[in-house]
């Protein structure tokens, strides 16, 4: 009885181990296409993302380049992976990237080369370091060719994504066509904008016009504070509607809040005519101009990851947390802190990584978490609603 394909693919920073070349580019094959809401896949070669080592699968023309050159041509050579022999480590191969990325959905190109066989359970997690990965949870494919999508909730930040196929329909060897990675709220802030004169404003009729919301502030009420947010630190507006309302601001610099905007109407200054009043029920969405004095990089805060997907930088001003652990009730300065985990449903379970790498797990005594936002007003959250907070070096 053969034994299911336990496949091992990491998204790796580029260092020196960057032992893979350029991926083949695609020259009259058919490329890889994906809804441009989904940001940019930052695992493509095009996007600077390199095989750096692969080991115990083909290499070669079935080798792990195929995997981020674009093409998805049928029957053109791909990524193959036969089981692990015994004794031996899974397959692997490992791309990279020479920042950190934020990751809020990955895609997989399923494709079936013996009849029958495909790729089937994928299991997705992150690291930044290479050692150490956070799982997020089994994606399960469908016996199918072609494009298959999975959200990552709340966004990761890594430099390294291992993903490992740990179960196949049929008994052959298995491939994938194409694996992609898509960055998270920072990419929907660079997609939909203005030009550098005009807001552009769609209209749930499709109407499409151009020029200056004068709104000074928008306000919106999230699960966790109101915020009244400045026109200058928008990016753009997603006023999705729908059964569940919930509406998406995305400032400058990437931070991301979810909610029910307060704001009753839009005043928006037409680029060739009058000075309207809109309801705010009637936008699809809004892109805020591209600003001159925009900064392009914005200096690395606390950056906090809600379970409801919301991101945002600020500075936490709790000087201390008290953890009680089952051995020690022991407090901690912020200011030694690296990394905060909360896990578990009723009864949250706190992690928290030191600076010096000691941890230490139990039940935070705060209740909430005082932050002042880069781009908002100082706000208290919840613990039981945060999901991580990685703390500035």
């Amino acid at each position: 009885m053969s034994r299911p394909a336990t496949v091992v693919v990491a998204l790796a920073m580029l260092g020196p181990l960057a032992a893979g070349g350029l991926a083949r580019e695609v020259i009259g094959g058919q490329k890889a296409e994906y809804p441009p809401e989904w940001g940019e896949n930052v695992a493509a070669a095009a996007a600077g993302a390199r095989i750096v080592d692969q080991a115990g699968a083909h290499r070669g023309e079935l080798g792990a380049d195929n995997l981020i050159d674009g093409d998805v041509t049928p029957d053109r050579p791909s990524w193959s992976v036969e089981p692990p022999q015994r004794g031996r480590p899974a397959p692997f191969a490992i791309v990279g990237w020479e920042q950190l990325r934020t990751i809020d959905r990955v895609a997989f190109h399923n494709d079936m080369r013996v009849k029958g066989s495909y790729v089937k359970e994928v299991r997705v997690s992150f690291s930044k370091d290479g050692q150490t990965y956070a799982t997020v949870r089994p994606f399960t494919l469908q016996p199918n060719p072609g494009l298959q999508s999975f959200d990552v909730t709340p966004p990761e930040q890594a430099r390294f994504l291992r993903i490992e196929v740990a179960g196949r329909y049929g008994n052959s060897f298995v491939v994938l066509e194409e694996a992609a990675a898509f960055e998270g709220s920072a990419a929907r802030a660079r997609m939909f904008r203005g030009t550098t004169k005009h807001d552009v404003m769609e209209l749930k009729n499709r109407d499409r016009l151009t020029g200056l919301m004068q709104n000074e502030t928008i306000e919106v009420q999230t699960s966790y504070a109101r915020l009244i947010l400045n026109r200058e630190s928008i990016a753009n507006i997603m006023f999705e509607g729908g059964t569940a309302n919930i509406e998406r601001i995305t400032m400058v610099n990437g931070d991301t809040f979810s909610g029910f905007i307060l704001t009753k109407t839009i005043l928006f200054s037409l680029d060739k005519g009058q000075t309207i009043d809109i309801r705010k029920d009637k936008v699809h969405r809004l892109g805020m101009r591209l600003r001159p004095d925009e900064r392009r990089s914005h200096p690395r805060n606390d950056v906090v990851f809600l379970k409801n997907g919301d991101i945002f930088n600020g500075q936490v001003l709790n000087p201390s947390l008290t953890i009680k652990t089952s051995y020690a009730t022991i407090t901690n300065q912020i200011a030694d802190i690296a990394r905060i985990e909360f896990t578990g449903d009723s009864k949250i379970v706190t992690k928290i990584t030191l600076k010096n790498n000691n941890t230490m797990q139990g039940l935070l005594e705060e209740e909430d978490i005082e932050i002042h936002l880069d781009h908002g007003p100082t706000i208290m959250v919840y613990k039981d609603k945060i999901d991580k907070m990685e703390m500035r070096k």
